[in-house]
């Protein structure tokens, strides 16, 4: 052996021998990585050396819950008329639209046969909706008022503030029927119903702009009197 690795072994065998002293409590060595020479020092470790995320630790206790929040305002909503708007929009933009001319409203079709004309008679205005296939309009509920409150604001053409329509319904013992004979929708221009004798004809005035919109409404006069057309029919 060379004088320099016999130097070597002698080196490495004193600092053998010195650690085993040093530690002076019977323990075995063990080869060890610098990395770990370091985490078994006994002190605290700033962060982990090895960069290596052990598995997660037990879940903690649940904190204590927060104050309740104020209960907000309740929403209202009336699903009835949220479902007949859909079911119209439905039937407005499918299969019936090559049908109706005007604005659907459940099973029936309702038009203005005309946007801007003469004023004639209930009978002259049903042989006119009956010449084109339908009769006058009968209004059976709030939401079908609505509905073709809209579309006659919307299609009839005029710079008068309003326009005066035919219903087919008619004013009877304090009553109007529709022509089926069943109770209709009433909304009464202001001071009506009249309880002037003969006044049984149906009529309806629509507001074309909302400023006056208290001056809106049904009522009853004479057949003889002249009002403006809208027909209706059964939608195929």
């Amino acid at each position: 052996m060379s004088p320099i690795k016999s130097k070597l072994v002698l080196f490495v065998t004193l600092l053998f021998y010195a650690d085993f002293v040093a530690s002076n409590d019977g323990r075995y060595l063990v080869c060890k990585t610098m990395s770990e020479v370091f985490l078994s020092s006994g002190g605290n470790v700033a962060s982990n050396l090895t960069r290596i995320r052990g598995p997660p630790g037990k879940m903690g206790p649940r904190g204590l819950s927060g104050p309740i929040g104020p209960i907000g305002r309740p929403g209202v909503v009336d699903m009835d008329a949220v479902n007949q708007l859909v079911l119209n929009a439905i039937r407005n933009y499918t299969a019936p639209m090559k049908i109706c001319h005007g604005v659907v409203y459940r099973d029936r079709c309702i038009w203005l046969p005309y946007k801007n004309g003469p004023r004639m008679t209930k009978a002259d205005a049903l042989r006119y909706c009956e010449s084109r296939g339908g009769t006058l309009l009968d209004i059976v509920d709030r939401n079908m008022f609505q509905t073709v409150e809209d579309y006659v604001k919307k299609t009839w053409v005029t710079r008068s503030s309003n326009v005066w329509l035919w219903l087919a319904s008619v004013y009877e013992n304090g009553n109007v029927r529709q022509r089926n004979g069943s109770i209709a929708y009433v909304e009464w221009y202001p001071g009506f119903p009249s309880s002037t004798s003969g006044r049984t004809a149906m009529g309806w005035q629509v507001m074309m702009d909302g400023s006056s919109s208290s001056s809106k409404g049904m009522f009853n006069t004479y057949d003889t009197d002249t009002c403006n057309v809208i027909c209706s029919s059964i939608v195929e």
